[in-house]
């Protein structure tokens, strides 16, 4: 298949502020997350040679969870301006090579609106990424307006990123006659933060943030966090007469919200996505470096689909969600 271009938009980095979130020794496993993190930390050469070896051209760079969500106002703000400095710098510095997604203080939500504006204009950011809810409150609050109306003014995106579920959650929903990495990793990357996230989509929705901001558009990862498999009982037993809605929620799933792929390489799973939304709203990404960005890129070029959907996954809809057409 002959494709020109592909952007990657679910691909992480870290700074020292936040490595301290993760834990590292000298065993066999933290080894190998300190070479995650050093891979990770690189916002120059190192990570463009990957790029280069995998056929990847621009990557759309955002802070590794967790970032400032959970966190008080007065510590959130100055490190999520410090952080989007350092990733602003490396944009300038590769403008064809990498993009930013802004790291926003929630709890501050005006604060936020203020700081996706600046990196917007002053670093060419493509939007913002978001992981799960903001000290444990779902973002269809209308206390976060703010960051919804602004971003629909600049006409970017906001990406939804899992975040960990709550203790509370974790405690009542993920604990069993298991072992704690077990519980760990059934409530994070294995299960438990895609439904969150699915979760968070649907309040979203539900919480009419959709008609308070109907030109607002919305990405989510992992071939749409399990969503596409409600959308037929979400529309039944959820209607705009009992939602007081505008529309189904269906509409908002296939109008107002964009999905990646982010890792999840399942081609059952990338054609019921497909089915439902179309080529239209379905973005490549890899989760780097997480995931494989070769294996991801295979997974694409070898997908059932006709060439001209592929080129519009790898980098023709991405082109127009970030306003680079």
């Amino acid at each position: 298949m002959a494709q020109q271009h592909i952007i990657s938009l679910e691909e992480h980095f870290i700074t020292p502020d936040f490595e301290t979130n993760i834990k590292t020794g000298d065993t066999p496993q933290a080894k190998a997350i300190r070479q995650i993190i050093d891979r990770c930390e690189n916002l120059g050469d190192s990570r463009i040679a990957e790029m280069d070896a995998a056929g990847i051209d621009r990557q759309i760079i955002s802070l590794t969870a967790p970032a400032t969500e959970n966190m008080a106002p007065e510590k959130a703000v100055p490190l999520a301006k410090k952080t989007n400095n350092l990733l602003g710098k490396a944009v300038l510095q590769y403008p064809e090579r990498f993009g930013g997604f802004a790291t926003l203080p929630t709890s501050a939500p005006k604060e936020a609106a203020a700081e996706l504006e600046r990196t917007v204009s002053e670093y060419g950011f493509s939007g913002a990424l978001i992981n799960g809810t903001s000290q444990g409150r779902y973002m269809d609050d209308p206390d976060f307006d703010p960051i919804f109306a602004k971003a629909e003014s600049l006409n970017v995106p906001i990406y939804l990123h899992p975040g960990l579920p709550s203790k509370t959650v974790v405690d009542a929903c993920y604990r069993g006659n298991f072992s704690e990495q077990v519980t760990a990793q059934f409530s994070s990357a294995g299960f438990g933060w895609h439904i969150e996230t699915a979760i968070h989509v649907i309040h979203l929705i539900l919480g009419g943030v959709f008609d308070r901001h109907p030109n607002l558009k919305l990405v989510t990862g992992h071939l749409g966090e399990g969503l596409m498999f409600a959308v037929q009982r979400l529309d039944t037993l959820l209607p705009p007469e009992i939602s007081k809605l505008q529309h189904p929620v269906s509409y908002y799933l296939q109008n107002n919200i964009y999905y990646t792929i982010s890792g999840y390489n399942s081609e059952p799973q990338f054609l019921e996505l497909y089915s439902q939304v179309g080529a239209d709203h379905i973005l490549f990404s890899v989760d780097y470096p997480y995931v494989s960005m070769a294996d991801t890129r295979k997974f694409v070029e070898n997908l059932p689909i006709d060439p001209n959907s592929k080129n519009k996954i790898f980098a023709t809809n991405a082109e127009k969600l970030l306003n680079r057409n």
